[in-house]
Parts: structure tokens; sequence; C-alpha cells
């Protein structure tokens, strides 16, 4: 009989250091992008090719989640939150606009524009948007490379055709675009400059956990976050609005209405059991903050969203 060798002495695996690495390395911001990415919640919106005339415009709108384009054919223009601060958008152009940027992109005159928009959530524990809290916008240019146009006419044609497992794809897929971006493009991601920020809002993750989960119940304010996690009420303020800039019962407002344009566009639930799934305590409260954090009624804005593409 042969006899058998010990399988370390025979083989062994690649070495790491043999790899060629990523150009971010492994820094402190890495491990913190690493934390953010790996308790991040995805979920795909829409993923569509346009063709528009010349006469066409993006917006200015303001989104309540993020979505890229690619740029498939023509020459534009195009604005992020500022719209002095113009920029030109070409063919293969990589555009990111994260959640409540203004925006608008628009074709140059006499020019027909062919791209693919794709729409996305991506909350950090459920509850704060990843590339916004980032600051991720921008335009990204790889002209030699066909990753963003291989990614985009991937989500397209799954968005399209909805064969089984089609949502897992596009999650898939939205993950490689943006953890492609973070490796090879970390000039984007803008941290605040306090460090005490960014650790703010490590402690305050857990906290927006139980507001995703209890988003539904009237009952939630301020109060009860600081009965759940043992807090004053001070200091929780704090902490909020040195992380996200706005008091917890703004954020609770912000994450209920956030909800309820979900429902709107995607279910034929009643406004009144729409503000009750949303913990509203009634529908004339509901209205109200509705009109002021998104500029139009839930009425209005459920005729001209359900069941209408997204460009």
């Amino acid at each position: 009989m042969a006899s058998h060798q010990n399988i370390s002495e025979v083989t062994s695996p690649r070495n790491s250091d043999s790899y060629m690495p990523f150009p971010w390395g492994t820094g402190e911001m890495a491990g913190t992008i690493s934390t953010y990415l790996d308790n991040s919640l995805i979920e795909p919106i829409s993923a569509l090719e346009w063709k528009s005339t010349p006469e066409w415009h993006l917006g200015p709108r303001v989104l309540q989640h993020s979505m890229w384009m690619y740029v498939i054919d023509g020459n534009g223009i195009g604005w992020i939150d500022n719209p002095s601060r113009q920029f030109n958008v070409g063919k293969d152009d990589f555009i990111f606009i994260p959640k409540g940027a203004w925006h608008d992109i628009y074709p140059q005159r006499n020019v027909y524009f062919k791209y693919i928009n794709v729409h996305f959530h991506i909350q950090l524990y459920s509850s704060c948007d990843l590339l916004n809290f980032l600051n991720v916008s921008g335009t990204i240019k790889e002209n030699r490379s066909e990753f963003f146009k291989k990614s985009s006419n991937a989500l397209a044609r799954e968005y399209a055709l909805r064969e089984p497992g089609w949502r897992r794809m596009m999650h898939t897929y939205i993950l490689q675009v943006i953890a492609h971006v973070f490796r090879y493009h970390c000039e984007m991601i803008n941290f605040h400059p306090d460090k005490k920020i960014n650790k703010s809002m490590l402690r305050l993750l857990p906290v927006l956990g139980i507001v995703n989960n209890e988003i539904g119940n009237r009952a939630l304010d301020i109060s009860r976050l600081c009965e759940i996690i043992g807090v004053s009420e001070v200091y929780l303020r704090k902490l909020f609005r040195h992380s996200l800039g706005v008091g917890p019962n703004a954020y609770i407002q912000q994450r209920r209405i956030e909800k309820a344009t979900r429902l709107l566009r995607e279910s034929n639930l009643s406004l009144i059991a729409i503000a009750e799934k949303c913990g509203f305590l009634n529908q004339y409260y509901f209205h109200r903050i509705f009109k002021k954090l998104i500029g139009t009624t839930p009425l209005t804005y459920r005729k001209t969203t359900n069941g209408q593409p997204m460009p």
C-alpha cells in the first residue's frame, strides 16, 4: 500500500501577499467601511434603459432613495445639490446620486441621450442611507473599463425579464458596484473630518435598528428609545444631532414617510391603512407630515408614481 503523506507536506494555499492588492489598502478607513457594508441592507427598486429627446430633463428633483446613471451614448450636463456647480456628462460616465440630493441631468442641445438608471435603497442597520451618510456623489470616468457598463446592463436585463432569483441577482450586482466604487474610487467617500462624529454614528446604529423594527408603533418616540437603550433624552438628542444633523423625533418622522412612499408605490392599501402601518396617529397628521417632507399629498404622490417606471 502507498504511504499517505500529510496534506500540508504536498500542498498549501496561495499566499495572500501574492495577490495584487486593491488600491484602498487595509487602514482604519477600510475597516470602518467594511463594518458599514456588512451591516447594510440593499433593496433594489428598478433598473431601466432609457432614450431621451434633446428637450428632456431628469429633474430638478430629489429622491427618497439612492440611484446611479450609466451613460450609454450622448453628451449632457448635470448638477448635484448645487445648480451653479455643473459638470459634463458623456458616454461611459457613471454618476452616483445619493438619497435626498437635489439633482438634474439633461442632454446638450440637439443631442439624444441613452442611459441606464438604477434605483435602490442601501440602509445602514436598515435605517440610515449609507451613501448619504458617506456623502458619496458625483461622476466616475472609467473609459478603459467595462465594469459599470456590464453591471448596469445586467441589472436592466434582470429587472426586465424577472426570471427566478432576479431580485437576489439585482442585490448582488448593486453590492458589487458599490464595493467596486469604495475599493477603486475611495476619493468619492467623504468622511466627516471630525472622527468623533463617525464614532458617534457607530454608537447610534443599534438605536437606528430599533427605529426600523418599531416604525409602525405609534408609541415610538424619544422617551421610548431612551427607555429601551437606557440613556437620557439629553444624551440621545446629542447623539442624533452630532451624527445625523437632526433630532430623534424628526428622524422617526423621516423614516415613517420613507415607508409610506414605498407603500404608496408598491401596494393598493388605503391611505388610512398606510398611515396606521407607518405609526401615524391619524390620517390628518400623516397627510400634514407627508406634504411637509415630500412636497405633495400622499394621494397625488400615488397617482404620479404608482405603476409608472422611474427614470
